[in-house]
């Protein structure tokens, strides 16, 4: 996700233990949110719907699975108050 391209003013953080006991980190912010074009592509390699290069969240995803983590998109507009984007990282 570009911060240029949704241009978000708020970043809500939280943080919470889920049912396996695993930290989950939620990112969720108030930009314009992801089509399900590119929700489908989010994690591949060298695709970017922006002027970014693609590469960012298929690193991100590969650095978490290699510690035995992950990342997922959630949705859009998944927190109250907040319209944009929402991602979980469990570790």
């Amino acid at each position: 996700m570009s911060c240029t391209k949704v241009n978000p003013l708020l970043i809500k953080i939280t943080a919470r233990i889920n049912q396996d006991g695993k930290l989950a980190i939620r990112f969720t912010d108030d930009g314009k949110g992801i089509s399900d074009r590119e929700a489908s592509n989010l994690f591949r390699p060298w695709s970017s719907s922006t002027a970014g290069s693609g590469i960012g969240l298929y690193i991100v995803k590969k650095i978490l699975n290699e510690i035995g983590g992950s990342i997922k998109f959630v949705g859009n507009a998944c927190e109250k108050g907040m319209s944009g984007a929402c991602f979980e990282v469990t570790l």
